[in-house]
């Protein structure tokens, strides 16, 4: 209870909360395709492909999405019970994101995941190149988080002692 109040009271949750964000929706499907996921490794094989489609949607509302496939393989690795399903259930992320390439590349001239790559690949040769701009911009980034997370731990931090302190006396 306490780490769900710390998170929804942090300002970058009530930003993204109240913005047009994809954060809360590539969280939305990224919970419940690890829950389904779990479903599926206890018993219940199609549940992996559910999975599959919500890691999809998770991929297409935000790339991190993406980053649950090493974690369903992961899962996998230690529950080989339904491999075909767990395949499956992989596959079709990866099918969801090629259809996507293609059909953005065939409307745009180029796919909008490739373009991202080229545009990582732009950032990181200005960054060697020592742009002037890049490091002023990462400092008031990281200030700019800092302290709106340093709220929320304050508070914790003053209130765990107290409320440890509460529960060792009685």
């Amino acid at each position: 209870a306490w780490a769900t109040a710390l998170a929804i009271s942090s300002p970058i949750f009530l930003l993204s909360a109240t913005t047009l964000m994809c954060d809360l929706p590539m969280l939305l499907f990224w919970i419940w395709a690890l829950v389904c996921w779990d479903r599926g490794l206890s018993g219940r094989p199609w549940c992996l492909a559910l999975a599959g489609c919500l890691a999809g949607l998770a991929t297409l509302t935000k790339y991190n999405g993406i980053l649950l496939l090493p974690l369903f393989a992961l899962a996998g690795f230690f529950q080989p019970r339904c491999w075909k399903w767990m395949l499956v259930g992989i596959a079709i992320p990866l099918l969801m994101l090629w259809g996507y390439e293609h059909g953005t590349a065939a409307v745009h001239g180029r796919g909008l995941f490739a373009l991202t790559r080229e545009l990582a690949a732009a950032k990181r040769e200005m960054i060697a190149a020592g742009d002037a701009f890049h490091h002023p911009y990462q400092l008031i980034t990281a200030l700019t988080f800092l302290g709106g997370g340093f709220v929320g731990a304050a508070l914790a931090a003053l209130l765990v002692p107290m409320m440890v302190a509460a529960g060792h006396s009685r």
